[in-house]
């Protein structure tokens, strides 16, 4: 099973995380490290660029940011899995 199928790996990268393939599964600590950078991001980051989209009324950088807040979170679900 390849484990980056369905990922878009380009967004993951772009985000400054490694693909799941490329992440070092022996080691569990590094992985949920890994699960819990992806939580902190999302929420600290790309959850208030998300909430300024929306107050100014940006629909397009919304949807965007939506996109990726989910394509992150599946990225996160992937590595959760392989630990």
């Amino acid at each position: 099973m390849n484990p980056d199928q369905g990922l878009t790996v380009e967004l993951i990268r772009l985000h400054g995380f490694v693909p799941p393939s490329e992440l070092d599964t022996s080691d569990p600590v590094a992985v949920k490290d890994a699960a819990e950078a992806v939580n902190v991001y999302n929420q600290y980051s790309l959850g208030p660029r998300k909430q300024k989209a929306r107050r100014d009324g940006d629909a397009a950088e919304t949807a965007k940011l939506n996109t990726t807040i989910k394509a992150l979170t599946d990225y996160r679900e992937r590595i959760r899995m392989q630990l």
